[in-house]
């Protein structure tokens, strides 16, 4: 389906329809009408010594949010079209819609140019837009959109991201490896499941898919869930530590388009047992606190609102399976993802750690035996702040593992 949208001239999308019976125009209570808050009026033109007036309109909530909340947006098939189409004709009440490489306009007038659009939060990124230079953040854009949309079937949402692949694998010359990419496969791998329930649809998949893999997990995702892209007080660049040896993923056909019979990937990174445990008032954060390492875990109630007075805050993370809280505490082997050292607001060190929660295949959190001579399933991410330049993980030491 790529193809049709790369060739086609104009892709008109019928945004407000519930199926195929609504039609272009669609005159329901979940129309962007007027009867919802939107209204016009004419006001006299401030020193016009005609009188003549101006005839205003004053839009009910923001208009980038307008294409993204139609069930149209809420379906994963569909954003393929959305990305890869050259102009988009929206078709919605009470107006058209009118997006392009140049520009993006609505039916009353208003315009927006290209960098306006890029910079706007609720928008896609502009793929088509021969300027535009493709970086791994985008991909981490298009995966958190993505994982929120609806499928009719489990076994699509591979297939519905075959095209967006090829696309973007031909562009930067990149190869892609089930949602993520040889070229970024260690920060490709610090997704973490946003969702607190499944999807209905897709639990079934991790039995299908790798592990590692976001298209695996059973609700959605996002990236950079501690604003690393932020500069906010001075900190070093992000160094990946995880370095891609080999993989490989077999299909049943053709790829991206048939079943997954086999996938794996080897890499080699530092790691260290963490003994983990989830509780009930960690919850308050977002991602939720964990305890790590047996640390003493005190409470002694609220400061007025849901926040708890005392609640261990160097690690905090989120198991991928949605049943977290019936994970038994116990020590996991953790390979480390990223690392950054900063300054903190009193002008002391710190150093920030995420790390991916591994799980041997065969049971057990990985001790007892050589970690290179076993595989590993990943079940969750999280992340670590020591003070005073103290590191969690030995970065000098790395062992190989088989990811699955």
């Amino acid at each position: 389906m790529d193809s049709v949208y790369l060739g086609s001239q104009l892709t008109i999308a019928v945004a407000q329809s519930a199926d195929t019976f609504g039609g272009c125009f669609p005159l329901n209570s979940q129309s962007d009408g007027v009867h919802q808050g939107e209204m016009f009026f004419k006001t006299p033109v401030l020193c016009d010594p005609t009188d003549e007036q101006i005839l205003v309109r004053v839009y009910h909530h923001d208009i980038w949010q307008r294409v993204k909340n139609t069930p149209l947006s809420g379906r994963g098939w569909t954003l393929q079209e959305q990305l890869l189409s050259h102009r988009i004709a929206w078709c919605m009440q009470p107006e058209v819609h009118w997006s392009c490489q140049a520009s993006y306009q609505s039916q009353s007038g208003l315009y927006f140019a290209p960098d306006e659009v890029a910079r706007a939060q609720s928008t896609l990124p502009l793929l088509m837009d021969a300027t535009f230079t493709f970086t791994s953040r985008d991909w981490h854009r298009i995966v958190g959109i993505y994982s929120r949309r609806g499928l009719t079937f489990p076994r699509d949402r591979v297939a519905a991201m075959a095209g967006i692949t090829r696309y973007i694998a031909g562009r930067v010359q990149a190869r892609p490896i089930l949602g993520l990419w040889e070229e970024t496969f260690s920060r490709d791998l610090a997704w973490l499941r946003a969702s607190p329930d499944p999807k209905p649809e897709l639990p079934s998949l991790a039995a299908l898919l790798p592990s590692w893999s976001w298209l695996a997990c059973p609700g959605s995702v996002y990236y950079d869930p501690w604003d690393w892209n932020r500069r906010l007080i001075p900190a070093s660049d992000p160094v990946d530590h995880v370095r891609l040896l080999e993989w490989e993923v077999t299909w049943d056909g053709n790829p991206y388009t048939s079943a997954v019979t086999s996938a794996y990937a080897r890499v080699d990174g530092p790691v260290r047992e963490i003994h983990i445990r989830s509780f009930p008032e960690g919850a308050w954060g977002r991602p939720p606190y964990l305890q790590v390492f047996g640390e003493d875990v005190k409470f002694g109630g609220s400061t007025g609102g849901e926040e708890p007075k005392t609640v261990p805050r160097r690690c905090c993370g989120q198991f991928d399976a949605v049943n977290a809280a019936e994970i038994e505490p116990r020590s996991f082997l953790c390979l480390l993802v990223r690392l950054r050292m900063g300054l903190t607001l009193t002008g002391g060190f710190y150093c920030d750690e995420i790390f991916l929660i591994l799980d041997s295949v065969s049971g057990g959190g990985g001790g007892g035996s050589d970690p290179q001579q076993r595989k590993y399933r990943r079940v969750g991410l999280a992340r670590i702040v020591t003070g005073d330049r103290a590191r969690t993980f030995d970065t000098v030491k790395s062992v190989s593992l088989l990811l699955v």
